[in-house]
C-alpha cells in the first residue's frame, strides 16, 4: 500500500473511544488513526476512506466494499461484531487482545495475502489483486 491505511474510531463512551486510539496509533505506528463522534461517523466516514471503523452501532457498507467494521457492544450486549466484506465474526465478552485481533485479521485482509491471523483465515479471491 502506498499510503497508510487509516482506522476511525467513533465508540462511545468517549474516555473510551480516546484511550482505544491512543493505544492503537502506538501499537500500529504504520496506521493513521482518527476519531470522530458517533453522530458524525458517517460524514468522518466519507473524508477519511477508513479500512477499518471501530463503533458502538452497526454501519453499512456497500457489498463487497472490502472495508471492516468492529462494533463494540452493539445495542449494550457484552460482544463486539467483526464484519470484513461480508464475512462477520461475534467475539464474545471482548478485551483488548480480542479488538487488537481483530484489527490484525482487517489489516491482513487489506494486503492481499492469504493467511491465519488470530485463527481466522484470511484468504484472497483470484482477481482480488
Amino acid at each position: 500500500m502506498s499510503e497508510r491505511p487509516t482506522i476511525l474510531v467513533a465508540n462511545h463512551p468517549i474516555a473510551y473511544r480516546e484511550v482505544l486510539a491512543a493505544s492503537l496509533a502506538a501499537i500500529y505506528p504504520d496506521v493513521r488513526v482518527v476519531q470522530a463522534e458517533s453522530d458524525g461517523l458517517d460524514s468522518a466516514r466519507a473524508v477519511y476512506a477508513p479500512l477499518l471503523v471501530v463503533c458502538s452501532r452497526p454501519v453499512e457498507e456497500p457489498r463487497g466494499a472490502g472495508r471492516a467494521t468492529i462494533v463494540l457492544y452493539p445495542e449494550g450486549e457484552n460482544e463486539a461484531v467483526l464484519t470484513i466484506g461480508e464475512r462477520s465474526w461475534t467475539l464474545p465478552n471482548p478485551q483488548l487482545a480480542d479488538v487488537l485481533a481483530a484489527v490484525d485479521v482487517a489489516l491482513a485482509s487489506a494486503d492481499g495475502a492469504s493467511r491465519i491471523v488470530a485463527g481466522v483465515l484470511i484468504e484472497t479471491r483470484s482477481g482480488d489483486r
